[in-house]
């Protein structure tokens, strides 16, 4: 045995006061001896795979919560939330407002269907440049989802 290698001893002994360290601070810092792979291969079996345990439970605390991305890519689209009216089956009431929703890949292509065919009532097409600005201009709501 080398003069440099670690034994047992350094695992329980305290270096600065030569006494027993208490029995809570065995694991720690055999822990770190084995972590850092000092002690590794003089370790008992049992005491590596606790400390490969731990190591993978520090893993798992680190990831986020929810869905994270493993390897999978979100493909993001893009939804149009509007109102239209539908005429009443019952007779009750004349008509009633229902939502509609219109999905799209790409921002672009939802902004060009909407310079396409959202129209004036005199049949001229608006000149607003922006999503945000046909939203507040017909109370449309806009979301980008990921898939």
């Amino acid at each position: 045995m080398r003069i440099d290698e670690y034994t047992w001893k350094d695992v329980f002994i305290d270096p600065e006061t030569n006494k027993w360290e208490p029995p809570t601070r065995w694991l720690p810092i055999a822990y770190e001896l084995i972590r850092t792979g000092e002690l590794e291969d003089r370790c008992p079996l049992w005491l590596s795979r606790l400390v490969q345990r731990i190591e993978e439970y520090r893993r798992w605390l680190k990831k986020p919560r929810g869905v994270t991305s493993t390897g999978y890519t979100y493909k993001p689209k893009y939804i149009i939330k509007y109102w239209y009216d539908v005429d009443d089956a019952t007779r009750i009431d004349d008509f009633y407002s229902e939502e509609g929703y219109d999905e799209y890949e790409t921002e672009e292509a939802a902004l060009a269907y909407l310079k396409k065919n959202i129209r004036c009532e005199n049949g001229f097409k608006q000149k607003l440049d922006t999503i945000e600005e046909y939203c507040q201009q017909f109370g449309f709501e806009f979301y980008e989802r990921k898939y």
